[in-house]
């Protein structure tokens, strides 16, 4: 066999090793790229449903003058309080009085470890802005 015979083969070999790492790169790429979007679907979900849950507070606070100003986020957002907890490897929101207000299909495993640690023991949140900020930092 000669010398081009074998530089053929050789060059055959490379490009299929080449070839199959490309595609095996695009895989995983859009694998990832579908994974960000059902995240960001996910967080947005979360998002609309705390935001009907402040919209019902705000309308039952506004109707009903029994309901302490002290509820109603928008006359004294200071005085809510929520902790975020790691549940069965999910993170739920609870209020200060320790009832389960949501369950936030947020997978925690994914989270850095002083994430999940914190979590464990209760992040604890002073108001509805607090809270968001935080669901969006622990889905971005």
């Amino acid at each position: 066999m000669d010398t081009s015979k074998i530089l053929l083969i050789l060059c055959c070999f490379v490009l299929t090793v080449c070839l199959t790492l490309s595609i095996s790169t695009l895989v995983v790429l859009r694998n990832a790229i579908e994974e960000h979007g059902a995240v960001q679907e996910n967080a947005q979900s979360i998002m609309e449903s705390l935001d009907a849950c402040v919209n019902d507070l705000h309308e039952l606070t506004t109707k009903d003058p029994s309901v302490s100003a002290s509820t109603n986020p928008d006359r004294n957002s200071s005085s809510l309080s929520f902790v975020l907890r790691e549940i069965n490897g999910k993170i739920g929101v609870y209020s200060s009085e320790g009832e389960l207000l949501k369950w936030l299909d947020l997978p925690v495993n994914h989270l850095p470890k002083a994430d999940r640690e914190a979590l464990q023991k209760g992040i604890s949140v002073g108001s509805w802005r607090e809270l968001i900020a935080l669901i969006q930092d622990y889905t971005a």
